[in-house]
């Protein structure tokens, strides 16, 4: 299971300990990730607040683990952007990085935020 350990700094959430969400991947990829961090994709959010009773992985059927990952990436810059609403480096960094990325990358990155 990889991690990831976002270390989000944030006047609201320094006294609350975060609760860690398990999504899993179509290929069976699991990543545990911040509450905060999963619920800025709303399909996502939508998905966690469904499954709360069960407490198990989240299945994300039609999302493979690297694209996942980007998804993840993505939201983990939204959360440490500034309050001034400037847009800071990383997030900067990665978008620029996205285009990048291989055609197949970005058609099932445009599929993934479409649905």
């Amino acid at each position: 299971m990889r991690r990831f350990d976002y270390n989000v700094v944030s006047t609201h959430l320094i006294n609350k300990p975060q609760e860690k969400n398990v999504l899993q991947g179509s290929d069976g990829n699991t990543f545990e990730v911040d509450d905060t961090v999963a619920k800025q994709s709303i399909t996502i959010k939508h998905m966690i607040e469904d499954s709360l009773a069960s407490r198990g992985p989240i299945l994300l059927a039609k999302v493979l683990g690297n694209i996942l990952v980007k998804v993840l990436e993505y939201c983990k810059c939204v959360v440490t952007q500034p309050s001034t609403g400037d847009i800071n480096v990383d997030l900067k960094a990665f978008v620029s990085g996205l285009v990048n990325d291989n055609e197949e990358t970005l058609c099932w990155l445009l599929r993934i935020t479409s649905t």
